[in-house]
C-alpha cells in the first residue's frame, strides 16, 4: 500500500489561469490533518479568491508571501533525506549541512 507523506498547493499563473479559491485550499488542508500529511500551501496564483474577494497577484514572489501568511502549511511529518555521496554510500549525520534553527 502506498502513502501520501505530503502535499503541494498553489494556484495557477500566466495568461488563461483558473482562479485559486481560499477554501479549496482550507478543505485541502483538512483533508491532510485529517490523514496525518505534510501540507504546503507555496502560492496564491494571479487570480486569487478570499472571503467573495478576488485578488490578482502577478507576482510570483507576492503570491508565495500571502501563501506563507495565510498560515495554512501544516508539517506533519518531517520529511527525511536519504543523501548518498558519488559512490552511491550513504552520508553521515554530522557530515550533513545543518542550517541554523529559526526559533
Amino acid at each position: 500500500m502506498h502513502r501520501l507523506y505530503e502535499c503541494w498547493c498553489g494556484g495557477e499563473n500566466y495568461d488563461g489561469t483558473q482562479p485559486c479559491n481560499f477554501d479549496w485550499v482550507k478543505h485541502l488542508r483538512e483533508e491532510c490533518e485529517k490523514y496525518n500529511v505534510t501540507f504546503c500551501f507555496i502560492e496564491t496564483g494571479t487570480v486569487f479568491i478570499k472571503d467573495s474577494k478576488t485578488y490578482l497577484m502577478p507576482k510570483k514572489q507576492l503570491q508565495s508571501k500571502m501563501a506563507y501568511k495565510s498560515k495554512m502549511n501544516l508539517n506533519e511529518k518531517p520529511i527525511e533525506w536519504k543523501l548518498c555521496d558519488n559512490f552511491g554510500d550513504k552520508i553521515p549525520k554530522n557530515k550533513l549541512y545543518m542550517p541554523l534553527s529559526e526559533n
